[in-house]
């Protein structure tokens, strides 16, 4: 039987704590429906009370949902895939807190009108402060996240560079070295994504509201982005190192030898480079969907681009040998 690491469980039970509040906001839904009307009460100025703004209560719940549950799925993939970095500790407590501060305020809003009776009569009150939810879930995160010390860190940073070079290719010898990289996670994701635009879309139709129209395209085009990284190809061969997108066949990534200096194996480390997906950072380019091994293509301007795969030590030997051979016949 494989056992779970302590910061294995430390971060299982932050994935727990970061999906509770949208748990709860479903329950909520089930349980105040009977008592809520199509207006609840959403504003209170001041001290006042009784309220003076209202919205439509299932066209906020979609909204909130959708939007709880797309920043709540980044959060998670932060937890799961991040290293083990201060860095990366503060970045899934901050998208904690944005993810679960849709669902406490729905909650809030239709658990007064609902126990008021009617948006009008709805006190607030001593509700109010069910809104540090967010915040102490947020920090609860923050303290399971698993921290290693930074010599540790810094070696597992250290284990990167040029990898030995392939024997010499011939004139004519073809080589080519191409792998799928694929994210489970980014997929779910983008399937959270989509359920939740399909849901806006359905309410939408019922409702006819634009507002909701406009969320639900927003989130497909989101969701249309996340599939277009995850699967990729990453393709090393005569015409440099090119990555396309499984899905739509997008080209991501396209490097000529004849514009690759060097290409070295690294570990990646998502923070160093902004983050996870397709990124632009002060370090370059970057195709990042996980930590772990990557190639890092120097280019001859000055300029890196970074790719997340296995076998990167392979890759880089094969572009680097793909080039020398390229710099061979451009000078003969």
């Amino acid at each position: 039987m494989r056992r779970i690491s302590g910061a294995g469980l430390r971060r299982s039970a932050a994935v727990v704590l970061q999906i509770l509040p949208l748990i709860a906001m479903g329950a909520a839904a089930l349980v105040f429906a009977p008592r809520l009307g199509p207006t609840m009460a959403t504003h209170w100025s001041g001290f006042a009370m009784e309220p003076d703004g209202y919205g439509s209560t299932w066209m906020s719940f979609w909204i909130s949902a959708a939007i709880a549950a797309a920043v709540t799925a980044i959060a998670v993939a932060v937890v799961l895939m991040g290293s083990a970095s201060r860095e990366t500790r503060k970045m899934a407590s901050a998208a904690t807190l944005i993810g679960a501060f849709p669902s406490t305020v729905w909650i809030v809003l239709a658990g007064t009108t609902a126990d008021a009776g009617s948006p009008e009569s709805a006190d607030l009150g001593a509700r109010l402060g069910f809104l540090v939810i967010p915040f102490l879930v947020a920090t609860v995160v923050f303290l399971l996240f698993p921290v290693i010390p930074e010599t540790e860190d810094e070696v597992l940073s250290a284990a990167q560079g040029v990898p030995e070079p392939l024997e010499s290719l011939a004139p004519n010898e073809r080589l080519v070295w191409s792998r799928t990289i694929t994210s489970p996670l980014l997929v779910a994701i983008a399937v959270v994504l989509v359920a939740s635009a399909v849901a806006l879309g359905v309410a939408a139709a019922r409702s006819a509201d634009a507002g909701l129209w406009t969320t639900c395209a927003t989130l497909t085009f989101v969701a249309l982005s996340v599939l277009a990284l995850s699967p990729a190809r990453l393709t090393i061969d005569r015409f440099g190192v090119r990555l396309r997108s499984g899905a739509f066949g997008i080209p991501l990534i396209r490097i000529p030898l004849s514009d690759i200096d060097v290409v070295s194996a690294e570990t990646i480390e998502p923070v160093q480079w902004g983050g996870w997906g397709y990124r632009f950072s002060g370090r370059g380019r970057a195709y990042v969907i996980r930590r772990g091994s990557g190639v890092v293509v120097h280019r001859a301007g000055g300029s890196v681009v970074a790719v997340t795969v296995r076998d990167a030590e392979e890759a880089a030997a094969a572009a680097n040998a793909l080039r020398e051979r390229s710099r061979v016949q451009q000078g003969s």
